[in-house]
């Protein structure tokens, strides 16, 4: 017999949401939930399905799209899908999934808003060539998590050891000394 999940309190919902023993029929269910809270923790839960993030990617609430960008089980496609919403929060997740294609990556790192910048120049994915040209961004922010990414060539990591910023420049160095 079948639970009717809706007929419990919406704290119920949250936690079945959250738990990671949810069954793939509970989490399919509270996908559809009315309350928002419910729905993102679905999309955040590690045993949500592909159906089901999926299906959460087509929610209207931005919110919960960036909480199933990022779920580590997103798929590539579905991350390419969230990508075309153009929404800077959304595609600051997206860079940060390990999922993520080096094409989505490439096209982030053209990013107006340094957060999204940011999250690509972290991804220990995104490739040197991107990472080369993003070294020389604006944002101290960009250029900081680049030193701290941990596949970040040594070339790069001896150019921002000259930053003008003195926490860059000194992150940097630490990492060429720890080599």
């Amino acid at each position: 017999m079948k639970k009717d999940l809706s007929k419990h309190e919406v704290n119920t919902r949250f936690v079945i949401a959250k738990d990671l023993n949810a069954t793939e029929e509970s989490l399919l269910k509270l996908a559809e939930d009315m309350d928002l809270e419910v729905r993102c923790k679905v999309a955040e839960n590690p045993n949500a399905t592909e159906e089901i993030l999926l299906k959460l990617a087509e929610d209207d609430e931005d919110y919960v799209c960036w909480s199933v960008a990022g779920n580590p089980n997103t798929t590539a496609e579905i991350l390419a899908k969230l990508a075309e919403k153009g929404d800077e929060d959304i595609d600051s997740a997206i860079a940060g999934n390990p999922n993520v294609t080096e094409e989505i990556l490439l096209k982030l790192a053209e990013s107006r808003d340094w957060f999204v910048r940011r999250s690509v120049a972290g991804n220990p994915k995104t490739p040197e060539e991107i990472l080369a040209k993003l070294a020389e961004d604006k944002s101290e922010f960009v250029r900081c998590e680049i030193a701290g990414n941990p596949n970040v060539a040594e070339e790069i990591l001896l150019k921002l050891a000259e930053d003008e910023n003195e926490d860059i420049s000194y992150i940097a160095k630490k990492k060429i000394n720890s080599k």
